[in-house]
């Protein structure tokens, strides 16, 4: 279920190279406080449908591992290089981030300020865009995406 929620700001600029947000006045986390992600009427973050559910397992996982047959290369070789150690073959990995993005990697509730958003667009606000092949998100897989961090990133 999500909870409108008017007058609070949905996205914010990423600050410098080691990915820190720039953040305002401190305002307590509705999904924090409510266990539900806020609804902000026009909000272009936002999630796209509200009477569909997107799901970690169904909709987001198999998107994540469908580059190449055996999944991702360029995420599966990751986790043994040490400037990045981003693993993406499990939720709870996929959450933890790389050394770069740590936490950061996914932002509940807020699609804009998840790094692996931005890293999958088109054009990425820093470094090279995600994955390192050429097979990148449609439009379609990026807005599951993002739905499914509007609705709170969920390992459902």
């Amino acid at each position: 279920m999500l909870v409108p929620l008017l007058g609070i700001a949905a996205c914010q600029v990423i600050d410098d190279i080691r990915y820190r947000p720039k953040v305002g006045p401190l305002v307590p986390d509705a999904m924090t406080l409510t266990g539900v992600c806020p609804i902000i009427p026009g909000d272009p973050c936002g999630d796209s449908n509200l009477t569909a559910e997107v799901s970690f397992s169904r909709d987001i996982q198999p998107r994540i591992h469908r580059t190449t047959p055996d999944g991702c290369m360029s995420h599966t070789l990751m986790p043994t290089q040490p400037t990045v150690l981003f693993d993406v073959s499990t939720y709870s990995s996929l959450r933890k981030g790389g050394v770069h993005s740590g936490a950061n990697i996914i932002a509940d509730c807020r699609p804009c300020d998840s790094i692996l958003v931005q890293k999958l667009s088109d054009r990425p606000p820093f470094g090279a865009q995600m994955p390192m092949t050429t097979t990148h998100w449609s439009d379609v897989d990026m807005t599951l995406l993002r739905d499914w961090i509007a609705e709170g990133a969920r390992d459902n």
